[in-house]
This record gives C-alpha cells, structure tokens and sequence, in this order.
C-alpha cells in the first residue's frame, strides 16, 4: 500500500459510522431527485451521471431500491420514444425522425446498463435481501430486463433468501415468473437441490421454450436425481428441446453414447453408478463432442448457409448494401459469383426447403429497410412462389443500417419477446451482413462506424430470455489474420456478427 493510500485509508477509519450513514443517506437522497419521473434526461443528464458516480460504491438495501426505481422510471421516460421509432419503421427506416428518437433514446438506454452493472456489484447481505424481495413482491411493474438482473444477483442469497425462492416455486402461475425463478435459481447450483423437483415438473409445461429455460437451469444445478428422469423424457422431447435435452445430459454426465432414448438407458445401466457413487464428477462434460459424431443438420427442413432451420417461424434478414456487390471465391475461380448473388441463390434454396407448416419472413436492409410481408407468413408454395419473385426484384443501396434492422425485426417477432413470456410470432432470425454496422451520422449528414457495442447492448433489451435465435452469417467479411489471432483482436465485422450469435443461442458462420 502506498503512503498516500495508506493516509487515506487511516483517515476513512477515523470516521465515526454516524456520519458516514448521514453522507450516503443524502448521496442516496440527491440520486433519487436526479433520478426522479419527472426529470428529462435530455436536460439532466450531467445531474444523473453525477449522481450515479455518487452511489458507485454503495452496497445496502435501500440503494438497491434507489437503484431498480431509477432504472423503472428511465423506462417509463423510455416508452414513448420507442413508441414513435417502432411506427416509422414500419414504413421502411431511414428517416432523419429515426435518427432523432435514437439519439434522444441512447442516453436512457446507457444510463440503464450503467445501473444494471451497479447491481450486478451488490455483495451485502441486505441488499441481496432486497432484491429478491423486489423480484418476488414488488407490485410496481418492474421491466423483463430489471427483473432478469435481479433474479441474476440471487446468486448471492443467504439461506433464508434461497427459502424463499425455492418455497415461491410452490403453485407459481405465469411462464413470465416461471422463468425469473428458474434463472433466480440455476446459478445456485446444488446449493437449491431442493428446487429440482419443481425444475423437472416444469418439463411438462405446453411451451417449448420454457422447458428449454428448465434443461438449461437443470445442467446448472448438478443434481444426480435429475439425470434419470431427463433421459425419461427424451422420448417425447422434439426439435431444439431434443437438442439442449441431450446436451443437458452430455455436460452432467461427461458421456455420449448417442442419440437416443435405449443407448442413454443402457448407459445409465451400465455405468451411471460412477456418478450416483460419488466417483466421477457432474458437470463436467462438453456438448461440443455431439457435433463431432452427430451429423443431422438440413436432414428435416432444409439450412441455411450450413445452419439448420429448425425454427417454428423463420426470419431471414440481410445485408442489401452496395458492398454486396464484391465478388466471392479465389481469384482462380473460373466462376466468381458476387454476395448479393450467392446471398440470393442460398435463399432461394433454403426457402424451397422449408416444410408448409413452417413461417417465415424476409427483411433486407441498407439505408432503408425493405420488407416481404408486415407478418409472418406460411411457407405454402404460393408464398414462397411470392417471395422468389420479390428477392429477385430487390436492389442494393447505400449504408448497412443493421441497428434499425434488428429493431424492426424483434417489432416483427412481437412485444411478447421482450415483455412478457408469450409465444413469439418468430422465434429463429439468420442474419447475413458482409460488413460492420454502420448509422447516420449524430450530427449533419453523411454515414458512419455505428457503435456495435451498443447494437448488442440494444439486442439484450429486445430478446432478454433469448427466445428468438439468431444466427449470424458473414459473408466476404474481413478475415481473421494470424496477426490478429497473437494480438488477441478480430475485424470489426466478424467480431460484431460472432458477438451476436454468441449471445442469442446461435451459430457463427463466415462464408468465402
């Protein structure tokens, strides 16, 4: 420790507690004015950062509640300019209004994430106690996001905490609060066991995604009394809950003798003793080894770009930029089709392969945004009859405006995805782009790098359960160099599109 440090750290200690409460009784007190309903950020903004840097360091229960009423009313403040913006996209984007509402949103916005990343810091006992108080019995309408970031630091709930959540799990109604418990409870671990029961009964819900939500909070919580009944259930599991079934299984069990319900039987029979005895570990497996000895991609509805299109309700949306113009493939080729052509062959494909009980949409964006259909649609011969006819008539503009395309595009998949727990109207988006994100410019005209943190940032508001899956497709994206690879960075582009799919249950492909 420095002098300095050491001076200041003596002085601090020398504070008696008395005065100490009185100083973050009125930091607590001007936070809460800066932060009060009727103060626009527009003209307080300087007050709000000050008085956030205020409480940086505080860690008690009533700063938590400063804090999630804070967040509750930038919400609020938030709401009608979301609002305006979802109405003008739906005529197509690109209006200097949208880039107004934006710029006047942003400010909110990353006052939001700066007070989810406080309570993310929250330790004390008190205050922890505080947030599972809210996230179980505030009666004020607290957003999916805040409820998430709350269920999240129940991590750190004491024993009475961990009571109450696993006794709340007792006649729970509604997927919405469902879920919050479920991602309240997994990061416990085994410390929960006693929820373990409840997380198998969630298995037998209607929603597929809830039970996904379930296998995902059963491969944390590490529990032996779990794996029995999973390969139970692999009998009538389908699809993704199939898939994230078997990988549940995979990670508990470290073993991979197949995919199906007699090879896990047999061997749960024959060598599931090891981990009921104690002597091999749960949790330790890796999902990863399925695909190296599992081939089923395009075998039931078709692919994209190698991905499987597994999804209910396909959304494709795609870079319709003038840099798609860029030829693909070696020099040597004898044939170099452009992006914009291999982008349309491998949509017009994919469309072909998609089962008629399938929906699907199509959105292709540049400075505007150009849309099939304002719904999704099924995928019957004469629809995409209709959709060939329209790719095929599309042409590349100026800018790749992937902000206002990702916003239009979870307009599409419905409120339900970042509101409350309902059906999606899609719940699996493939994203093609062959650049980073770009924006008009905050001041006078002309384009710009938009910043994709802030894209990202924007897509953990729209998609907080991660209900719709995004896939992301980069084609003639920069390359990843060796230099790069020793300097421990990536392109822009590629690290933009690997972002996105990492975060939203997807796949990362890069395309030459």
């Amino acid at each position: 420790m420095t002098r300095l440090a050491f001076v200041v750290a003596a002085s601090l200690a020398l504070v008696p507690p008395q005065v100490v409460a009185q100083k973050a009784g009125k930091e607590l007190r001007t936070f809460r004015r800066a932060f009060a309903a009727d103060n626009e950020t527009a003209k307080t903004l300087e007050a709000k950062r000050a008085a956030l840097r205020g409480v940086r360091s505080f860690d008690s229960d009533r700063a938590v509640r400063a804090l999630v009423d804070a967040y509750a009313n930038l919400e609020s403040e938030a709401e009608p300019l979301r609002e305006r913006r979802r109405k003008f996209l739906v005529r197509g984007g690109g209006s200097k209004l949208l880039k107004t509402f934006r710029n006047e949103m942003q400010p909110i916005r990353n006052l939001q994430d700066q007070l989810l990343a406080r309570l993310a810091k929250v330790r004390d006992p008190k205050a922890t106690r505080a947030m599972v108080q809210v996230l179980l019995k505030s009666k004020r309408r607290v957003p999916l996001t805040l409820r998430l970031a709350l269920a999240s630091g129940a991590a750190g709930a004491s024993k009475r905490e961990l009571s109450q959540l696993v006794d709340s799990t007792s006649g729970v109604q509604g997927d919405d609060r469902t879920v919050l418990l479920l991602r309240a409870l997994a990061p416990l671990g085994p410390r929960a066991a006693k929820a373990v029961p409840w997380m198998l009964s969630v298995l037998e819900n209607a929603t597929e995604q809830l039970r996904i939500e379930a296998l995902l909070a059963l491969r944390q919580m590490r529990s032996v009394d779990s794996i029995q009944p999973l390969i139970d259930h692999l009998e009538s599991a389908q699809r993704r809950e199939r898939d994230a079934l078997i990988d549940t299984l995979i990670t508990l069990t470290g073993a991979y003798p197949g995919e199906t319900t007699s090879a896990w039987r047999m061997w749960h029979r024959n060598e599931g003793h090891a981990l009921t005895s104690g002597e091999k570990p749960l949790g330790r497996g890796d999902p990863k080894v399925r695909a190296k000895n599992s081939d089923t991609a395009g075998k039931t509805s078709g692919s994209y770009f190698g991905i499987r299109q597994d999804g209910l309700s396909v959304l494709y949306v795609f870079d319709v930029s003038l840099s798609m113009k860029a030829k693909t493939g070696k020099k040597k080729d004898a044939v170099r089709p452009t992006r914009w052509e291999r982008c349309k062959a491998e949509l017009h494909r994919s469309l072909r392969e998609l089962p008629p009980n399938r929906k699907f949409n199509l959105v292709g964006f540049a400075n505007h945004l150009v849309v099939f259909e304002h719904e999704m649609v099924e995928a019957k011969p004469k629809n995409v009859e209709r959709a060939h006819e329209w790719i095929d008539g599309l042409e590349l503009e100026f800018e790749t405006n992937v902000y206002d395309a990702l916003e239009y595009s979870f307009q599409l998949a419905g409120r339900g995805v970042s509101d409350r727990y309902y059906v999606p109207e899609a719940d699996t988006i493939f994203f093609l782009s062959d650049g980073a994100p770009t924006r008009p410019k905050r001041k006078g005209r002309g384009i710009e790098r938009d910043a994709f943190d802030e894209v990202l940032a924007a897509v953990r508001r729209w998609n907080p359960l991660r209900r719709v899956v995004i896939h992301a497709v980069g084609l003639g994206t920069p390359k990843l160099t060796k230099k790069m690879q020793k300097e421990g960075r990536e392109p822009p582009a590629r690290e933009f599109l690997r972002r996105l799919a990492g975060e939203n249950g997807g796949r990362f492909v890069e395309v030459r």
